[in-house]
C-alpha cells in the first residue's frame, strides 16, 4: 500500500454512461394483456374471407397493446472494476502516508456504544474531520 503510485489512468478514467448514470427513465408501456378491452374475438375464425385475429389489443391493431416496449424506470447504475477500485484505496492511502495524515491504530476498544464516547476520542486525538474505520 505505501509509496504506491500514482496511476493517471484510474483518475483520470471517463465515466461509462456520462452523465447518464444520475437520470432515471420512468418511460412505462401497456402489453395486449393490461389494455382495457379485447375480450372478445371481432369476427369468427373462419367464413368471412378476412384474416383471422384473437383480439382488437393485439399489437398489430391501432390501440393494442405495445410489444417489446419500455417496461418500467431504467436503472443505469454502474460499479467501477474491483481492481480500478482496490489500485484507487491504495493510492489515496499511499498519499496520506506521504502528508502524514494516515493513522493506523492495532485496537481500538470502545467502552459503550455512545457515538459521543466516539467523537470525543477522534477529536482528542486529533485525527481530523474525515476518517475512516476499517475493520479487518
Amino acid at each position: 500500500v505505501f509509496l504506491c503510485l500514482l496511476a493517471g489512468s484510474t483518475f483520470s478514467m471517463r465515466w461509462k454512461h456520462g452523465r447518464g448514470i444520475l437520470k432515471e427513465f420512468h418511460a412505462h408501456t401497456k402489453v395486449r394483456s393490461e389494455v382495457r378491452g379485447g375480450g372478445r374475438k371481432p369476427w369468427r375464425q373462419k367464413g368471412s374471407g378476412r384474416a383471422r385475429h384473437s383480439s382488437i389489443r393485439s399489437p398489430i391493431w391501432s390501440g393494442g397493446g405495445v410489444s417489446h416496449g419500455p417496461r418500467g424506470p431504467t436503472s443505469y447504475y454502474y460499479m467501477l472494476p474491483m481492481k480500478v477500485r482496490v489500485q484507487g484505496l491504495k493510492v489515496a492511502l499511499s498519499a496520506k502516508v506521504a502528508q502524514d495524515y494516515l493513522h493506523i491504530v492495532d485496537s481500538l476498544n470502545i467502552p459503550t456504544p455512545d457515538s459521543k464516547f466516539l467523537l470525543d476520542l477522534i477529536k482528542h486525538r486529533h485525527w481530523g474531520e474525515s476518517i475512516l474505520i476499517v475493520d479487518v
